[in-house]
């Protein structure tokens, strides 16, 4: 009489904390009577089980679950009755739970099959995948059950039970000195000093910065920690909090693979290393308080990869140790030169105000919430977009790539000033160089592209000539290449107008246009950077209550109506003198320039 069968276990791919798996073999050491027959091949199921434990001496009986079955044919071969199972084919595994893709990554086991036991085995990737294990569990405890003909051969009480330790799961550890060496500026005492003013704010004090400088360069500086959490909104890839920059986990195991999600990786580790600058300067190198204007981490993100050109670069810029459940290792992330393209890179980084304030609720591992500045995936210039998508509904006329690229193109324009594409890149590369037309449109003489006065001594009126001079080449480029790109351009120029911190105009009660007189054109040389974009920044109650949003729009309607309807060049111009650029009394003739006060420097 053949003795009973039992599933025999054993660690596979190390001992301790580096087993990966089980081997898996059978033997007659069992009880007779067996349920199989010497060459009569019998339906037999195999059937794992697992139990979870905080201890492995001393602890309760775990109470084994279901994790997953195969099946095949269990037959006694030879005359040493040797038992052998055979395999039915795929699915190898049918496991007791379905995959949650809420609940990932999921620790998994390797299996191995004893070649002597067991014949068309599955492929060798094959990977249990064990259940979540509750709230403090340290090892897992493995037994495999097998039934003949739907009766038990061996339960899964008299089994074979294996002990493997839980590892963490996930991202183990984060190690990053991406800042060494790498400092704008940090040999030059004053144009540090310069360059973290401009980012941080004024408010900081010299000295403070300086002792910043001395800690980076004599390496007492202490970093913040790194490490990840889950279950970050959708669009929120990280956030500073008290020494600590947290990043969302789901993206630093997805970048190992995927080009794009490193870049962005790299993007949050740097912005919210720069809010940590922020928070150091300004509570342990001194004791201002407070926060910079605006988001000082995106700024400085923008700083840091143009000072070191790592834009186009393959910087390894941190080692994380990951564990997807069933590997582990410790993996050196690098920049990919060509992922994302170029444009894409500088868009991302060249510095727009922030449309919704980078500001929110977290809840911290520990369960406490806090208010955080957050990294979250932006778009520059989406006050533009939501206006022109808008008026061109409004008008009639389809909202495309070409209209929304133009309306973007006097803050991102090519070389050419006749071109009909916007280049991000170019604009990130040359936006400080003088006599680029990047630097002319933000700094200097083709400033009125955004309705602000240019460099050099001009009155208002003035102004306004060069505006309509220039709508005026556009519209007719429009209409002769039957291009709405270039309609696009002259709508920013008319929605800035608008805005407060690019004119002062006289207050108005009445919804009329005409009404809304021009006092001012303002200089940005004259302002402050972070308070400059404060006027369009979307808070709370949206796009339309920004002052002067629902004014653009129906200026921008009108315009898109004349291209519609190809107006005359007249039209157009009698529509921006007397519509959307009429004089209050005296403005015409005085001088452009200045700033108003709520966007003026601190120290002027």
């Amino acid at each position: 009489m053949p003795a009973s069968i039992r599933v025999k276990l054993d660690a596979d791919g190390g001992h301790g904390s580096e087993a990966r798996g089980a081997r898996l073999g059978l033997v007659g050491f069992g009880a007779p009577p067996s349920k199989t027959e010497p060459g009569s091949p019998k339906p037999a199921e195999l059937v794992f089980h697992a139990g979870f434990l905080t201890e492995v001496r001393g602890a309760a009986e775990p109470e084994p679950v279901e994790v997953a079955r195969c099946s095949g044919q269990l037959v006694l071969e030879s005359a040493d009755l040797r038992p052998v199972f055979v395999f039915d084919g795929e699915p190898w595994l049918t496991h007791a739970q379905d995959e949650d893709p809420e609940q990932a990554p999921y620790r998994q086991l390797a299996l191995r099959w004893d070649s002597a036991s067991f014949r068309a085995p599955p492929p060798e990737d094959l990977r249990l995948r064990l259940p979540p294990p509750p709230e403090g569990a340290r090892y897992v405890e493995l037994s495999a059950a097998l039934s003949v003909e739907g009766s038990d051969e061996a339960a899964v009480e008299t089994s074979d039970r294996l002990d493997l330790p839980l590892r963490p799961i996930g991202v183990v550890a984060v190690e990053t000195e991406l800042w060494k060496g790498r400092m704008p500026y940090l040999e030059d005492p004053r144009m540090f000093r310069v360059g973290l003013s401009a980012i941080f704010g004024d408010a900081i004090p010299a000295a403070a910065i300086e002792a910043l400088r001395q800690d980076l360069l004599t390496e007492r500086f202490v970093p913040p920690r790194f490490v990840t959490v889950r279950e970050l909104e959708d669009d929120v890839h990280g956030y500073y909090h008290e020494g600590t920059v947290h990043l969302d986990e789901a993206l630093v195991l997805s970048a190992k693979d995927v080009p794009e999600d490193r870049w962005t990786l790299f993007l949050v580790m740097v912005e919210e290393f720069g809010h940590y600058l922020d928070d150091q300067l300004r509570r342990r190198y001194s004791t201002v308080g407070g926060d910079a204007h605006g988001d000082e981490g995106s700024m400085f993100a923008a700083d840091f990869i143009h000072y070191n050109k790592l834009v186009d670069s393959d910087l390894a810029f941190g080692t994380f140790e990951l564990d997807d459940g069933f590997e582990h290792g410790v993996h050196e992330y690098r920049l990919d030169p060509a992922h994302p393209d170029l444009e894409t890179k500088a868009k991302q980084l060249l510095y727009v105000e922030d449309q919704l304030a980078d500001q929110g609720e977290v809840t911290l591992p520990s369960g406490q919430k806090v208010r955080v500045e957050f990294f979250k995936i932006r778009g520059g210039g989406a006050v533009h977009e939501d206006i022109t998508k808008w008026a061109a509904i409004l008008a009639g006329i389809d909202y495309g790539t070409s209209l929304d690229e133009g309306c973007a193109w006097p803050d991102v324009p090519c070389s050419d000033e006749d071109s009909v594409e916007t280049c991000y890149y170019n604009t990130w590369r040359t936006l400080h160089d003088e006599g680029t037309l990047a630097n002319r449109s933000h700094y200097g003489d083709l400033q009125y592209w955004h309705s602000m006065a240019p460099a050099g001594k001009h009155t208002n009126g003035e102004v306004v000539d060069l505006i309509v001079k220039q709508l005026r080449k556009w519209f007719q480029a429009a209409l002769d290449q039957d291009e709405i790109f270039h309609v696009g351009k002259m709508l920013h120029t008319v929605q800035d107008s608008y805005s407060r911190s690019h004119v002062i105009r006289k207050e108005s009660k009445s919804e009329e246009l005409h009404t809304k007189k021009v006092v001012k054109f303002q200089a940005y040389d004259a302002q402050d950077a972070h308070k400059h974009g404060e006027a369009d920044k979307i808070q709370k109650g949206g796009i339309w209550k920004i002052p002067g949003a629902l004014d653009a729009r129906k200026a921008s309607v009108e315009i898109l109506k004349m291209y519609k309807r190809k107006a005359t060049l007249d039209e157009l111009e009698t529509f921006l003198r007397e519509t959307v650029y009429p004089f209050a009394p005296g403005a015409k003739d005085a001088e452009a320039g200045g700033s108003h006060q709520d966007y003026r420097p601190d120290w002027d």
